[in-house]
């Protein structure tokens, strides 16, 4: 009886997964691709990492300081760059080769690029007068006067907030998904968007709301106009299932009605604390981690490790396991 409870028990255990932590250096990742790629800063410059090698990219763009925000399935890395005159501007570089852009009003950025080269960005830093936009090849699109636009989708929908209110603008329309005072999108992947409201947060469908006031607390937009709270802190991307963020001043991953610190599900920490979850991407996640003795940020890379049950014997090898015990069972006592 004990062989055939211990058999059922192997039957049950199911796939358990943590993650493994790689330190990339000191710095801060904020992109991520789908092949492991990474970008974000180290010692004041933009990043490429790529095959466990971190590219400086200051020898390609000249910079005296960078910072790469986003990076596509192609391996091109965007974002903002200071040259040596002190004016910061906008850079796209695969890491090998670099091609300035021009034409716009004063200092500007790129912060997020698609598989489809279409890349968001904002001009006007040194002004009051900021504005996002799209940039495809040499064609830009300028977003909503008073917009904050801080992702893209596949598609080239891009989530942001326009006078406190989060949005989703598609090509020339714009979807208001609920209203609110202080509200910030992170991150937008098909029909789901995630992020924060620190004022209102209407939940509801078909027409339907709720509003209710709450403390800061990750959102994720459904298809059918849903909203859901996922627990107290920022959600910062998605991919699929995947929500990552911020909660508590930790790393946590945000699910099925929990919170999960990533802190107690990744090997090779150390002395390491994960403070925040960045990005993810086909299952990984590019956080920010503290090293607890000397206070330095660190950039790292998250990768899953699936735990795979151990194996169920054969049949057979069951069957006669049970003969075995039956017997032992059966045998008269002296």
């Amino acid at each position: 009886m004990r062989t055939f409870l211990a058999l059922l028990a192997l039957v049950s255990i199911v796939r358990a997964e943590t993650y493994e932590l790689h330190n990339l250096g000191l710095g801060e990742i904020y992109g991520l691709n789908s092949s492991g790629q990474a970008t974000g800063v180290s010692n004041d410059q933009a990043f490429r990492w790529s095959g466990n090698v971190m590219t400086d990219l200051s020898v390609v763009l000249g910079s005296q300081s960078s910072k790469g925000f986003g990076i596509n399935d192609s391996g091109f890395v965007v974002g903002i760059m200071n040259d040596g005159l002190g004016l910061r501007s906008g850079f796209v570089t695969d890491g090998t080769t670099f091609v300035p852009s021009a034409g716009f009003m004063g200092e500007f950025q790129f912060h997020d690029i698609n598989n489809g080269g279409l890349i968001l960005g904002r001009y006007n830093l040194d002004l009051p007068t900021q504005r996002d936009f799209l940039l495809q090849g040499s064609m830009v699109t300028d977003l909503p006067e008073g917009g904050v636009f801080t992702s893209i989708d596949a598609s080239g929908r891009v989530a942001g907030v326009l006078n406190g209110n989060p949005v989703i603008y598609d090509n020339g329309t714009i979807t208001q998904l609920f209203a609110s005072n202080n509200a910030y999108l992170a991150d937008i992947q098909g029909d789901k968007v995630v992020g924060s409201d620190g004022g209102m947060i209407v939940l509801g469908s078909g027409g339907t709301s709720n509003p209710i006031n709450i403390d800061p607390m990750a959102i994720i937009n459904l298809p059918d106009n849903t909203f859901m709270t996922l627990g107290p802190g920022v959600a910062n991307a998605i991919d699929g299932s995947l929500i990552v963020g911020q909660s508590n001043g930790l790393g946590v991953i945000f699910g099925n009605g929990t919170v999960t610190d990533l802190n107690l599900i990744t090997s090779g920490l150390g002395d390491m604390v994960i403070v925040s979850a960045n990005v993810t991407s086909v299952g990984s996640i590019g956080a920010t981690a503290i090293d607890s003795l000397t206070g330095d940020k660190h950039a790292v890379l998250l990768t899953p490790v699936t735990v795979q049950p151990p194996a169920v014997p054969e049949p057979s090898t069951a069957l006669f396991g049970l003969a075995v015990c039956s017997i032992i069972l059966r045998r008269p006592t002296r």
